[in-house]
């Protein structure tokens, strides 16, 4: 047998360090795998042990990391000087405590690191100043003391890297043209192909009572609909505050249950405590379906007119988990798609002759993309698509004016009126 690898085993088994993220906790050193790779949220190197299920809630954990964060950017060159110093000495004296940032790769390779961190000598000088014992204190505490001595933040991490764990995770659009429907004699139909989105997340244990959602939220951020009625001119659905400017994305929410794009299959719940982690499948499909007037959406015109559509009509989708007890959202995954349609009319041919998709009519797969996007705050309340919509008629011949066929339901005026009678 090989004598260094008996002596690596009983190392092991001895000497590793304890877990302290909580005094009762059972995942010790001894049940963590050495070879494991660091945990980071953001650009902020993590204790294991804050990242792993215990008493801690999940918002105390991020917490304790922002304090770690804030205490880092405030040091002095002289503290670096004094860690570096620390490190050299580190191999002569591997009795030491290790800090809380120390990572499992490097308690593998402990006994073999020059650059192990370790506490500085002030702190023991303290403790025998006080009159304490000459045993290390726990991390438990020094991440303790450390909190007490940091306020507050006003803002958590924007991520959730390792505490939740997309496990799964699809975006696509149905592999088959736009369907038109002629059936009707006022109105001529359209179906395109469905976006699909489905991911699965795995949720940590909730030792605590708080309760969070994981889901899908979408807004639009462009769209082009134009409707063209030969010489007569054109009609165009179109959403005010992205024409002027005003929004960068309209919430396309289903109106009801903000900021979620729905509230079946979209977006699930979990409220703690929890015995366990969770598995969570949160899915949404998304089309268009619209009807087009044949003829000219004007009074006194019946005569079929219609002959061209087009439509283009860009999204992001966000998977998304939101903390309901602090209101903030974490994005998990962005994706983008957009889709496309051109069809040519002949008012002139008989009900079920007069319409063609130009094109393929196979619509571009989605991207999900390997950054995430912002959620502006437009995208998250009143209004939403539907309800911001409005229809224009841009006449061809003559200097009428556009006028407003349908105006959009949701009206920014009345909100603020609505407003300033409550206050």
């Amino acid at each position: 047998m090989d004598p260094s690898r008996g002596t690596e085993r009983k190392w092991r088994r001895t000497d590793r360090p304890e877990c302290q993220c909580c005094s009762d906790c059972s995942n010790n050193a001894s049940k963590i795998s050495p070879y494991q790779t660091d945990y980071r949220v953001g650009d902020v190197a993590a204790d294991p042990s804050l990242l792993k299920p215990s008493r801690h809630s999940i918002r105390d954990k991020l917490f304790l990391l922002l304090c770690v964060r804030t205490e880092e950017m405030g040091a002095s060159s002289s503290r670096h000087n004094q860690e570096s110093t620390n490190r050299s000495n580190a191999a002569n004296n591997s009795s030491q405590p290790l800090t809380a940032i120390q990572t499992r790769s490097s308690l593998h390779h402990h006994k073999h690191s020059s650059k192990l961190r370790t506490t500085s000598p002030s702190t023991h000088s303290s403790r025998r100043a006080s009159g304490g014992s000459n045993r290390p204190r726990t991390e438990r505490t020094e991440r303790t003391e450390r909190a007490a001595r940091v306020e507050r933040p006003e803002w958590l991490p924007h991520n959730l890297e390792g505490l939740v764990t997309i496990t799964s995770l699809s975006a696509t659009i149905d592999k088959k043209p736009t369907t038109i429907d002629e059936r009707s004699t006022a109105v001529l139909k359209y179906r395109t192909p469905h976006f699909r989105a489905s991911a699965s997340v795995r949720i940590p244990q909730i030792p605590e009572k708080e309760t969070w959602q994981v889901g899908w939220i979408q807004a639009c951020t462009d769209m082009v609909f134009l409707n063209t009625y030969g010489p007569y001119g054109v009609s165009s659905w179109e959403f005010p505050e992205l024409k002027t400017g005003g929004y960068m994305m309209i919430s396309d929410s289903d109106g009801r249950n903000y900021p979620w794009y729905g509230s079946r299959t979209e977006v699930v719940t979990v409220t703690g405590p929890t015995k366990s982690e969770q598995n969570v499948t949160v899915t949404m499909n998304d089309n268009f379906y619209p009807h087009i007037t044949w003829s000219v959406p004007l009074r006194n015109h019946r005569t079929p007119a219609l002959t061209h559509v087009r439509r283009t009509q860009g999204f992001y989708t966000w998977l998304v988990a939101k903390s309901v007890d602090t209101n903030q959202i974490y994005i998990l995954k962005t994706i983008r798609w957009t889709m496309h349609l051109e069809i040519s009319v002949d008012p002139s041919q008989p009900l079920g002759h007069r319409a063609r998709l130009l094109g393929t009519g196979i619509q571009t797969q989605p991207s999900i993309l390997n950054y995430n996007v912002e959620i502006v705050p437009c995208a998250l309340q009143p209004p939403n698509a539907n309800s911001a919509q409005n229809l224009i008629w841009y006449p061809a011949m003559g200097s009428a004016p556009p006028a407003v066929i349908v105006p959009a339901k949701w009206n920014p005026d009345e909100k603020k009126e609505k407003e300033n009678a409550e206050l």
